[in-house]
């Protein structure tokens, strides 16, 4: 999508206090930030585009996304406003909910900051290919390359996010070794923090709008759940579908 015809920005999702407090709790903990989100919605890039600030306080400059390593110059250059067009990402051929107008507003307002990015997904996943550690490897990679001491706020699903091995029932289903467990073995001595966004209600994007079927609630708050598998869910009341783009 042109630069022209993107909205001028995208409005912050509001937070309880006490909720980004905890938040930023946990990410002076760490070295590498990671959220794991349910891909196809609004809210996400939102709640990102909300934390920047105070993420930049504790050092945070690089936003990670989960998106084809090969397409990062275009997305640096697209960000910079070097490119005219949106990489090849954002036309429409990803179907799961990530390529979407707000993840195109959010690099932008990311870039307008100052903060870098980079971009760790496979391309095409072959049959002996594990994703994880493919991501994982990339994402290492790219963080070796930032001067310290900067800091890492990397977006994914949140499977990929998980830090604790899944339960034995869902271990023929659940990709483990997980994103985040492969780049803690990469990087021992570096705080690998995660946070799963947990909504209650609404509708999101993967190969078609879904509804998110939970307990209802009135406002966010924060838990933790051991059986979570993440250091903090974040719990938002609603979703609502992203601007999701269509081929060409």
């Amino acid at each position: 999508m042109p630069a022209s015809s993107l909205q001028p920005s995208l409005p912050a999702l509001s937070l309880p206090t006490e909720v980004e407090a905890e938040i930023g709790k946990l990410a002076a903990t760490s070295n590498i930030l990671l959220i794991g989100e349910l891909h196809g919605t609004r809210e996400i890039p939102q709640l990102v585009i909300g934390l920047l600030p105070a993420l930049e306080d504790l050092g945070y400059r690089t936003l990670a996304l989960e998106v084809p390593r090969s397409q990062e110059l275009e997305i640096l250059e697209w960000a910079s406003g070097q490119r005219s067009e949106a990489p090849p990402f954002f036309s429409g051929y990803i179907k799961d909910g990530r390529a979407n107008v707000e993840v195109q507003l959010l690099i932008r307002e990311a870039a307008r900051r100052g903060w870098s990015m980079c971009a760790f997904d496979i391309d095409v996943p072959s049959a002996t290919e594990k994703r994880d550690l493919s991501m994982a490897r990339n994402l290492s990679n790219a963080i070796r390359r930032i001067p310290p001491p900067q800091r890492v706020l990397a977006i994914c699903g949140d499977l990929h996010a998980r830090i604790a091995e899944p339960p034995p029932e869902c271990s023929d289903w659940y990709p483990w070794p997980s994103l985040a467990s492969h780049l803690r073995d990469m990087h021992p001595a570096t705080g690998v923090r995660s946070i799963v966004v947990s909504f209650h209600s609404g509708e999101f994007y993967n190969m078609g709008n879904k509804k998110v079927l939970g307990a209802p609630i009135d406002r966010a708050y924060i838990s933790r759940e051991a059986n979570s598998g993440h250091d903090l869910v974040l719990h938002i009341p609603s979703c609502s579908v992203a601007s999701v783009l269509r081929p060409r």
